[in-house]
């Protein structure tokens, strides 16, 4: 099965990593984006909203902007 709750873990260290290393904005959005997805995948529609809105904050180029749009206004299924 899936292993959401587990991505969590892995996704916290991303973003210590990402705060440590300065790393760029595309990377801290595609991250936060995973995340989203992630709370999405687990009901937790309220986080993924935070994390999706996040992302625009950051405002990436391309595609995580567009998958975090989108999924504001439909749930990741997962």
């Amino acid at each position: 099965g899936r292993r959401y709750p587990n991505a969590l873990q892995y996704l916290d260290r991303l973003d210590y990593l990402a705060k440590e290393r300065n790393y760029d904005a595309y990377m801290r959005a595609a991250g936060r984006l995973r995340r989203g997805m992630t709370y999405d995948a687990l009901g937790r529609r309220d986080d993924a909203v935070r994390c999706y809105r996040e992302v625009l904050d950051l405002k990436p180029e391309g595609d995580v902007r567009a998958r975090a749009e989108e999924f504001l206004g439909k749930p990741f299924a997962g």
